[in-house]
């Protein structure tokens, strides 16, 4: 007499994953302005993981990725440079280092600070508004 073996309990299928184009680059979701040629952190997109790394309203980018950027000049059409140096592949991390003031001394004092932000903010919500990187 056959006995049937216990069958597996039916496992359910993963959803799909997100679509997320391999050629399309992804951002910080930080929104920019730009005093004396210099970039300056204005706000941040919703979805952004810059606030959670520790990035600051008022913060002025001094470098992305270790290539320093306070040289470079606003293109005459408004943009500057490192705002497209910001831009990979998704979920990779992109390494700003800022000037911060130092708001507990008596003096004016500028600090730097290196942050580590996940790009995760397609570029397709980041075109919505025109300074964000």
């Amino acid at each position: 007499v056959a006995v049937p073996l216990p069958q597996p309990a039916a496992q359910k299928a993963p959803g799909p994953a997100p679509f997320v184009p391999a050629t399309q680059p992804f951002g910080l979701g930080i929104l920019w302005m730009v005093r004396n040629d210099k970039l300056v952190i204005a706000g941040f997109m919703p979805g952004s993981k810059a606030r959670d790394a520790g990035a600051r309203q008022g913060d002025i980018l001094r470098a992305v990725d270790q290539r320093d950027v306070l040289a470079l000049k606003t293109g005459p059409d408004g943009s500057h440079p490192a705002q497209s140096m910001m831009l990979g592949p998704h979920n990779s991390i992109c390494v700003l280092s800022v000037l911060r003031a130092d708001i507990n001394s008596n003096d004016t004092k500028l600090g730097g600070v290196d942050l580590a932000i996940r790009r995760i903010v397609p570029t397709s919500d980041m075109n919505a508004t025109t300074a964000a990187s």
